[in-house]
């Protein structure tokens, strides 16, 4: 499952998932791949997406595919 956000000068890579039974066969790089070559094809040139640090299979797959690290953030939780 990939979903993307598309507005009018950006394009968000918001959710990409593959299930756990299919995993480590190469799908999601062909998932993902796929997709970045029509979302370059219709011409969005700004593509982003959200991942965190210590998932290093995702980071593995995105930077394989071109991506490039920008900014780093902090997340916080309330604990109720």
């Amino acid at each position: 499952m990939l979903r993307v956000q598309v507005f009018e000068t950006s394009t968000f890579v918001v959710s990409f998932r593959v299930h756990p039974a299919h995993r480590r066969r190469g799908y999601g790089q062909q998932i993902l791949v796929h997709v970045l070559d029509r979302l370059i094809a219709e011409g969005r040139e700004q593509i982003m997406l959200e991942v965190a640090t210590d998932n290093e299979a995702a980071l593995s797959r995105y930077t394989s595919c071109g991506f490039e690290k920008a900014a780093t953030y902090l997340y916080y939780t309330l604990s109720a």
